[in-house]
């Protein structure tokens, strides 16, 4: 079954939203100094390290990457220090390999630690660089792997408080991810395609690309350059075996500068007219529009927060339906958070997360699936199972009332 779909539900504070803001300072490589951390806590000691769960033919894994895998799926906590929180992952590697076929998955728990190192996870970092170091596995190995799970997702997060320049920055950035992979593939075609000599002109012989001309014409000038500075100076490659820019460099450059200049705007309004709730809700409907429609370049997961916020209830139940169908029909990972209860009595294909307090430890976290959500209820506080029932029917009854007003 897949379940795409994952809602995290709990009191206010109890750090639902920062799940989801966590995975967007790692997946967007947020500067480390923007992470928000408890105080006092020690930079070395504080992690987000996501598990990553990939179908084997969609990523171009190194045998180095697949025996990292491996460790993890043979990962049996008795062997290691501290085993608490690797029980608790080895029972969910367990129930879910009652669903897939564990040779054909990788499975990674990798990210990093606000000094910015790359690590498999808090504890068995050590643990499993030892166990994978004969097969040829480093300390560069996993930062090349890590880079690579980055750049194989999109991550669009829309906060709950989304400023201007968040909206704005979004448009620019992000949904440029979400374009249609024909659109992009077409003009990275259009900057690799070999039809020019080295003056620039279309004629026959040895042929070169738009990005070979550039390259070449920029080499030229530096190397000028080079030769003019005094002694000691020299401007060349540091810390990075790319030498060159790239299709995909420039393509960026394209995007962004193409995007600028056309705003988003809804009935003739500049997005930043609107206030911070139509903003809102404009980018996640141009997010929602884009997923429903269009084949992307990468796996995009989009992430929401409390996407009911600003909206009346004759349109919660319609948004989140629009959401579901994102992750059922089209097979997009969805991330969001909620007060909005009403969307437990649809059965889906996806998780529930409910998020509780747990003395001074972290958060508790139990998860039931929506598929058949109410077999669990007996688990659930009192107050969610009235809350669902009370948000779905008040969403009812302003349809009605609106389909009334209309007829």
């Amino acid at each position: 079954m897949r379940e795409n779909l994952n809602v995290f539900i709990g009191e206010n504070g109890i750090g639902k939203s920062s799940i989801l803001e966590s995975l967007h300072c790692l997946m967007n490589e947020v500067e480390l100094k923007h992470w928000d951390t408890t105080l006092g806590q020690r930079k070395d000691r504080t992690f987000i390290c996501p598990v990553f769960l990939i179908k084997k033919s969609d990523f171009n894994y190194s045998t180095e990457e697949e025996k990292i895998s491996d460790a993890f799926w043979n990962l049996d906590p008795r062997k290691i220090s501290n085993p608490e929180h690797y029980i608790k992952f080895a029972e969910w590697r367990n129930e879910l390999e009652k669903n897939i076929d564990r040779n054909d998955y990788l499975l990674f728990c990798i990210g990093k630690d606000k000094t910015g190192n790359v690590v498999l996870t808090s504890t068995v970092h050590s643990y499993i660089l030892n166990q994978t170091k004969r097969y040829g596995v480093s300390k560069a190995k996993i930062t090349s792997l890590f880079e690579k799970l980055i750049s194989h997702y999109t991550y669009v997060y829309i906060p709950i408080e989304s400023s201007i320049s968040d909206i704005l920055s979004l448009q620019a950035n992000e949904m440029q991810a979400l374009m249609d992979k024909s659109v992009t593939d077409e003009i990275i075609s259009l900057l690799s395609k070999k039809n020019y000599d080295s003056t620039g002109q279309k004629v026959g012989g040895r042929k070169s690309s738009i990005v070979d001309l550039i390259n070449s014409n920029l080499d030229d000038y530096i190397k000028s350059i080079n030769t003019k500075l005094l002694s000691g100076y020299k401007f060349e490659p540091k810390g990075t075996n790319k030498k060159t820019v790239k299709p995909n460099d420039i393509l960026a450059s394209i995007l962004k500068e193409y995007f600028s200049i056309r705003p988003l705007t809804k009935d003739g309004k500049h997005i930043n007219s609107l206030s911070s709730g139509q903003q809102r809700l404009a980018l996640m409907d141009v997010a929602i529009t884009l997923l429903s429609t269009n084949q992307m370049n990468k796996k995009v997961i989009l992430a929401i927060d409390e996407p009911e916020n600003s909206l009346d209830s004759a349109h919660r139940f319609s948004q989140f339906a629009r959401l579901t169908e994102l992750s059922e029909q089209y097979n997009h990972q969805l991330l969001l958070t909620t007060h909005w209860y009403g969307l437990l009595l649809r059965p889906s294909e996806g998780r529930l997360h409910f998020v509780s307090e747990n003395g001074d430890d972290a958060p508790k976290l139990v998860s039931y699936p929506l598929a058949n959500l109410y077999d669990n209820r007996r688990h659930f506080p009192d107050s969610i199972e009235m809350k669902s029932y009370f948000d779905l029917m008040s969403s009812m009854l302003a349809i009605l009332k609106s389909s009334n007003a209309t007829g």
